[in-house]
């Protein structure tokens, strides 16, 4: 267990270092910021309730009814739409660090409210179309919203109400809204017109559970529960001086009529002259009158600034945070040596090719782990291993298909040419049922059999179209290394050695083919003079080595030859392929090597070590480039933890502006 703990504890140190950084920052944060939710707690006349009558009913109604629509929340109606309401419920409660609090405030009632849907969640099956089954809910969210059949599975395997697994799918939902789900389904039935359609893909939009609203995902228990807190926590930021008029809720809400307005009317034709006309048709349309609507969003808009104003008070303390970084950012950059990856063995099979290798081109081996700098006498390769000996060309080549000109023969002309009495025995004998049958009465497999037949012998009579295809066609740059054991060096080339005695006699070549159906045009730019030994690389990659046994570890291979050559390369025309490659690595606690930072950190700049070695990459070693520390802390690591302590800090206020309400009077979650 201790060698355990020495082995790893430098992770258990940094996790330790995280937790104690994040916890200097909070708490440090959180004392500047808890007397501010004491002193807006203690403002007694900031608060109002249901219990005291000093909220309307009518008015949390209709700021609930409001709540529970949001812009994204589409339907093929127009005016049922609540383009008003940018998602407020989503975006703060949701999203921004509130739910927290109000769960752990009220969290069994909202479940209570929610606990006779589970039946229907629990038994509810995705939309597939009636008449054409590949047509599915779940095929379009396996292409554009993935998540959602994993958290849908999750929810209705959950055993009571879980409201976390309910606001991850709602919001899944909200990504790939359910009008953009209908319009694919649209689209994929349209692709299939010999189905019926169904209907309800154009009266109403797919959505999961059949919810259309927040109300049918939380229950309004949940809307009631945020309209207070909005209602409330806008009376708290008027105590502290915080003003929105009317003109300007009234101004802001008409921007977003007249940018509705715009939208719509460019993709159909609307029943009014502007913004203002679709105002009033959306006040008609949900039964609301413009002040109200202008209630509504003036609470709302001094809400949010209230939560703006408490989420920027969360400052992060930077010194504990780049203290750490100072120490995550100990950086030491280092040379490290190592071989080429084709040398770094991490299989048996893998060292044993270049074992075989080694037998079959270089000399006799004082010690195993000899790596040998120069070839055997090429006569005695060549005896060997005739297969590794060849000759390279550099060559442009152009190729046409007998396949490839049948695709031009009409249907017309394949048949005229089946019809024609003087190819009725070639066609008989070539297809024997045609002897008792015409080719009117053959199914339509033979048919299609006969028909690529008929093409084919219609080039084969016409020599000059190959003729006129190489002639036009595109020629492409090529170079191959060419034995004679290379297999297929082009397609429907299988004989290497006839194309070798081509390429060394011919400068160009009009029209070449080994197999009828392959015809190429060739121009020879360069060939080798002599014959070459093919590289332990060419060879593998063609498969002409076969894995010899090695009771060497495949990663310690070539640690002996980087102990002997870490100041001078090996000399010989063999080893020019045991290249050593530099690699700069800049190692980090955050970033972790090969090599531990804190050994590093303690050896000098020039320090060159001894060769190691590492089960993936292979024997290695390294020279100390030099070392730096780099305190500075990355733009969005600071967002990130300024977002963590703002949502922690929104939280704790929104629990408290939820206790100084149920204190005031009965509450309507409650």
């Amino acid at each position: 267990m201790l060698q355990f703990f020495r082995k790893h504890q430098k992770y258990f140190f940094l996790f330790t270092t995280v937790i104690i950084v994040l916890s200097f920052a909070f708490f440090g944060t959180y004392q500047a910021v808890a007397p501010m939710f004491q002193k807006n707690c203690d403002d007694e006349t900031a608060f109002v309730s249901l219990g005291n009558k000093k909220i309307k009913r009518s008015y949390l109604n209709q700021m609930s009814a409001f709540l529970s629509r949001e812009e994204w929340m589409q339907t093929p109606q127009i005016f049922d739409v609540n383009f008003y309401n940018d998602g407020v419920i989503s975006k703060e409660f949701l999203e921004g660090g509130i739910l927290d609090s109000m769960l752990l405030f009220s969290g069994p009632q909202f479940a209570e409210a929610l606990e006779e849907r589970r039946g229907r969640e629990q038994n509810f099956t995705p939309y597939r179309h009636p008449y054409l089954p590949v047509v599915s809910a779940e095929m379009v969210w396996s292409l554009f919203a993935p998540s959602i059949p994993e958290q849908l599975a999750a929810l209705q395997a959950s055993d009571s109400v879980d409201f976390k697994k309910r606001v991850d799918l709602f919001l899944s939902e909200k990504q790939f809204p359910p009008f953009f789900l209908t319009q694919m389904l649209q689209q994929q039935e349209r692709e299939n017109p010999r189905f019926p359609p169904d209907p309800r893909l154009t009266k109403d939009v797919v959505t999961l559970f059949g919810y259309h609203d927040l109300g049918d995902w939380f229950g309004k228990r949940f809307l009631d529960c945020a309209s207070e807190i909005i209602i409330n926590t806008a009376a708290l930021a008027r105590s502290k001086g915080y003003r929105v008029t009317r003109e300007e809720a009234l101004t802001e809400l008409l921007y977003k009529s007249q940018k509705t307005y715009d939208m719509l009317n460019s993709y159909v034709k609307l029943p009014m002259e502007d913004g203002g006309g679709f105002f009033s048709r959306y006040l008609r349309t949900h039964g609301m009158d413009e002040a109200t609507l202008v209630q509504i969003w003036s609470d709302i808009l001094l809400f949010r600034r209230m939560l703006e104003e408490v989420g920027s008070v969360a400052l992060v303390d930077q010194l504990p945070i780049e203290q750490f970084y100072g120490y995550a950012g100990e950086k030491v950059a280092i040379e490290l040596y190592q071989m080429v990856p084709e040398l770094r063995f991490q299989t048996a099979a893998e060292l044993g090719y270049f074992e075989n290798y080694l037998a079959l081109v270089a000399g006799p081996k004082k010690d195993p782990l000899d790596v040998p700098s120069d070839f055997a006498p090429f006569e005695e390769i060549k005896q060997r291993a005739p297969e590794l000996i060849g000759k390279r060309y550099h060559f442009y080549v152009g190729s046409i298909s007998t396949e490839a000109l049948q695709a031009k023969v009409s249907v017309k002309e394949t048949w005229a040419w089946e019809r024609d009495p003087s190819h009725k025995s070639e066609l008989e004998k070539a297809f024997p049922q045609l002897t008792n049958s015409s080719l009117d009465d053959i199914d339509s497999r033979a048919r299609q059999k006969i028909d690529a037949f008929a093409r084919a012998q219609i080039v084969a009579d016409h020599p000059e179209w190959i003729d006129e295809a190489l002639a036009n066609v595109s020629m492409k740059e090529k170079e191959i290394f060419l034995t004679q054991k290379t297999e297929e060096p082009l397609p429907g080339i299988s004989d290497s050695l006839r194309l070798v005695q081509l390429f060394d006699s011919e400068d160009e070549v009009a029209k070449y083919t080994q197999d009828e159906r392959h015809y190429y045009r060739f121009i020879i730019d360069e060939r080798s003079e002599a014959e070459e030994i093919l590289t332990f690389k060419a060879a593998q990659k063609m498969g002409l080595l076969s894995a010899q046994e090695s009771e060497l570890i495949p990663s310690t291979r070539f640690k002996t030859f980087l102990e002997a050559h870490k100041h001078s390369l090996p000399e010989g025309e063999l080893s020019k392929q045991w290249g050593i490659e530099k690699n700069e690595r800049l190692i980090s606690r955050s970033k972790p090597g090969l090599v531990s930072v804190e050994h590093l950190l303690t050896l000098n700049e020039g320090t060159i070590s001894s060769v190691a070695v590492d089960e993936k990459e292979g024997a290695y070693y390294y020279r100390v480039v030099n070392k730096s520390i780099d305190t500075t802390v990355p733009v969005e690591k600071w967002r990130e933890v300024q977002a963590l302590l703002a949502g922690e800090a929104r939280g704790l206020f929104i629990h408290s502006v939820m206790e100084k309400i149920e204190e005031r009077g009965a509450s309507s979650w409650k």
